[in-house]
């Protein structure tokens, strides 16, 4: 199994798979996402929207401009009925309709098997900080082609050594399928990594006009801070700073019917996860500096 590089050295590609709006971390996630982008020129293949909520589609058209990333290409699960009740638009449809973001999208499986067609074999990092239900759907319908252009996927996903943890939970079935299938190896920023690493604007009162600042105001109230679930597993994969984090030994991912999760230590096996090497709050002032830069 080839061993995992960070984005920022391998000159791989990037596709972000995401739930972007049941929490507002997906939205700091960009933020470090585009911060990396930037910095070591990353090419972002796509940004793909595992929710049925089309108001996910406007938040990522309105953060990607923002970043001036306007040609990444924005896409949708094809399924209704999957994360978009009243619930998941605490902060999505107040961006899209504030900022004019654009609720089209086109096909996530269409755009999953588009991207990997054009990329070199092990060229791309899959990053998922969402349910599995878009990636397993793509690597349900052309196995090879995934297998063989997805060098590595990188998940805010389960909890270590075992769990319930809600990226598996909404959807056991596909997380299972990735897991039980996907040939490279998957690196887990497990629920544990980031919930005590609380990031956001707090103390900051002018927020309006700052897409960023304001998901998180819509989500959180006044406090504007948040655990940093999400934004662990996209900083991971960009930099895989050693300084900040450990992986853990390989294993076998376990996917009960339920949701839990139990990972069995196991030389042959495709999962690993990542253990902190630091303080919370020194990795949180880190990240809080990357947000604090890259907002307005």
């Amino acid at each position: 199994m080839e061993k995992f590089v960070a984005l920022i050295k391998s000159g791989k590609s990037v596709i972000l798979d995401t739930d972007i709006g049941p929490d507002c971390d997906d939205v700091g996630s960009l933020v470090i996402l585009y911060h990396f982008a930037k910095e070591a020129g990353i090419p972002v293949l796509a940004t793909v929207n595992c929710t049925s909520n089309p108001y996910g589609n406007g938040t990522l058209d309105v953060i990607n401009r923002y970043f001036g990333y306007t040609d990444v290409r924005i896409a949708q699960y094809e399924k209704d009925g999957f994360l978009d009740g009243e619930e998941t638009l605490k902060f999505n449809r107040a961006l899209t309709e504030k900022f004019g973001g654009s609720i089209n999208a086109a096909s996530s499986l269409e755009t999953y098997r588009e991207c990997l067609e054009s990329a070199k074999d092990g060229g791309v990092i899959l990053i998922t900080i969402g349910q599995f239900n878009t990636a397993a759907g793509a690597l349900k319908a052309f196995p090879e082609l995934f297998n063989k252009k997805i060098s590595h996927i990188v998940s805010m996903a389960a909890a270590f050594p075992e769990g319930r943890e809600y990226n598996v939970f909404c959807d056991a079935e596909a997380a299972k399928y990735v897991f039980d299938n996907f040939s490279g190896e998957i690196i887990c920023s497990g629920f544990e990594v980031g919930e005590t690493v609380m990031t956001g604007f707090a103390g900051e009162t002018d927020v309006e006009n700052d897409p960023i600042k304001l998901a998180y105001l819509l989500y959180n109230g006044p406090s504007i801070i948040r655990n940093s679930w999400d934004l662990t597993a996209v900083h991971f994969a960009c930099t895989a700073d050693e300084h900040f984090y450990k992986i853990s030994e390989p294993g076998r991912m376990e996917i009960l019917p339920d949701g839990r999760n139990r990972f069995h230590a196991d030389e042959p096996g495709n999962c690993r996860y990542l253990i902190k090497n630091t303080s919370d709050e020194e990795l949180a002032a880190y990240l809080n500096k990357i947000l604090a830069e890259e907002s307005k």
